[in-house]
């Protein structure tokens, strides 16, 4: 356990300490910053460090480093520390019970701006093409808290708090001095601390990025808060000395765990529709194309441990949709998850299944089900039209209640509404698809080239628990992507959903800053 000193106690009114100011009276301070690093907490205890990671709207420099602040197992024994990390600080000369002042900062956003991917800087509003002159506003851009994270306490050294991001501390032996850092816990909130041996370097300080190279460079304020002058860089380069050094940035990303289950293999003998070809046990949800969007948003996808995969589950080939308390849909994956307790608790977890087919009788009269046939029987294994329920490759079309045509597209996926949030993703119906995008040769009973439709899918769905809607444009620019008649009116065909192969394995800006912005346990 760390040796934490806290001095809190002794804060003036002004939140100002009277001996820190006095020693700092002396103009000739005979020592220098010599390095600012952030270091994991011993033994495992605090949020787990790493160089940082490069994706589309993002390009760290080497020694960025990032940390993840929460839990990294369902039973995680450390969790009240997990948004802890060390702030090492060494002096040169490296002698001991030396004063140094500490402030950490809210630095702007680490993505940058992207003429394809974010043109109109969406995910970051400060990145605009006047910014190189800084904004006299609100110098914060995380969404957590708060904003510039905190000093919690020292180790082994004393420490006096001027406010939670400011603190006053003595250096140890060989020179050293480290405190407790306290992150917040949303993805893509970034930070840096300053280390000065002068406490006036710290008045009216803030960071600005450099738009044009991505720099995170600090300008001095006056008293009004208007910007004075651009300071520039203060220096991590650890092979010079500096009155006042900062550390690398660093970067909260947060892991998103998935429970993939997938259903069991058709019984024999089942009658089965015409299309129906997959006879073998489903795959398990593919989570590509999560993992490849989710990096913008600065969380990294991780598979639930092997104990809650079950890849066998019950049997179903008809879904009842609707009825009181009688959704098949959300009562079938209630019944298999074996994560939504973990959603009580601090651990961020959503559930996804692959199963045969949807095949849906609904009870409801909704335009997203196939259209209603009372004479059906929902024990039927197999329903009195397969072709039209199924929502497959066969062309049927179907109509509205005032005569007009709607074409069949098909329903590939499904996510149940809050508070439970559950995925489905059928997989007879995504190669169905394929066989219509002659992705799949229909006669031949193996998969072939559907990879990219099925993990499109699956994201998808998933991007429905962050509330993220569809996008309805004639052609894939996002994962929320959806083929058109579904949900354009006047559609007659179902030509569009050629186009799911198409889908890029990204979020668009408005997308990524929802899931940025969201709270998560």
């Amino acid at each position: 356990m760390l040796q934490v000193r806290d001095n809190h106690a002794h804060l003036h009114k002004d939140h100002k300490v009277k001996p820190a100011l006095e020693m700092n009276a002396k103009k000739d301070i005979p020592y220098r910053i010599k390095s600012v690093t952030w270091e994991a907490l011993p033994n495992g205890e605090g949020g787990s460090l790493g160089i940082d990671q490069t994706s589309r709207l993002h390009s760290p420099l080497a020694h960025w480093q990032r940390i993840f602040p929460d839990r990294q197992s369902p039973n995680d024994s450390h969790q009240a520390t997990r948004r802890q990390v060390l702030v090492k600080v060494q002096i040169d000369p490296p002698p001991r019970d030396k004063q140094v002042w500490l402030r950490s900062f809210d630095i702007d956003d680490p993505s940058s701006p992207h003429d394809q991917y974010d043109p109109n800087s969406i995910i970051d509003p400060k990145d605009s093409v006047n910014l190189d002159l800084p904004n006299d506003g609100d110098e914060g851009d995380n969404y957590g808290t708060p904003k510039p994270g905190r000093f919690v306490g020292a180790v082994d050294t004393p420490v006096v708090f001027i406010n939670e991001r400011t603190i006053n501390v003595v250096t140890g032996e060989g020179g050293i001095a480290k405190v407790i850092f306290e992150v917040t816990m949303q993805p893509g909130d970034n930070f840096r601390v300053i280390a000065t041996t002068d406490q006036n370097q710290l008045v009216n300080l803030a960071p600005r990025k450099r738009v044009k190279d991505g720099s995170i460079w600090f300008v001095r304020k006056d008293a009004q808060g208007k910007v004075k002058r651009w300071v520039g860089k203060v220096s991590d380069d650890i092979t010079r000395l500096k009155e006042t050094k900062a550390s690398p940035v660093l970067t909260v990303w947060r892991r998103l765990w998935v429970e993939v289950d997938s259903m069991s293999m058709p019984p024999i003998r089942i009658q089965l529709g015409e299309d129906d070809l997959t006879t073998g046990n489903i795959p398990d949800p593919p989570l590509d194309a999560l993992i490849e969007a989710m990096k913008d948003a600065y969380v990294e996808v991780v598979g639930m441990p092997q104990s809650y995969d079950e890849p066998e589950t019950t049997w179903k080939y008809v879904f009842i949709a609707g009825g009181e308390g009688d959704d098949d849909f959300f009562n079938y994956c209630r019944n298999h998850c074996q994560s939504h307790n973990l959603q009580l608790i601090d651990f961020w977890v959503v559930y996804i299944i692959s199963v045969y087919e949807f095949g849906v009788v609904s009870y409801w009269p909704l335009d997203n089900f196939s259209p209603i046939e009372e004479k059906d029987d929902p024990n039927d294994p197999a329903p009195i039209d397969p072709d039209r329920e199924d929502r497959d490759n066969d062309p049927d079309i179907w109509y509205h209640t005032d005569g007009t045509p709607r074409a069949e597209t098909a329903m590939n996926g499904i996510t149940t509404p809050e508070p439970e949030e559950y995925s489905l993703v059928a997989y007879e119906q995504v190669r169905d698809t394929c066989v219509q995008m002659r992705l799949q040769n229909p006669k031949e009973r193996r998969q072939m080239d559907i990879h990219r439709v099925y993990a499109g899918t699956v994201a998808h769905e998933i991007g429905h628990h962050f509330e993220l809607q569809h996008t309805n444009t004639t052609e894939p620019r996002d994962l929320m992507w959806a083929p058109g008649p579904r949900h354009l009116e006047g559609g007659e065909d179902d030509s569009q959903e050629e186009m799911l192969q198409q889908r890029p394995w990204l979020w668009k800006p408005k997308d990524i800053l929802t899931i940025r912005k969201t709270p998560y346990p």
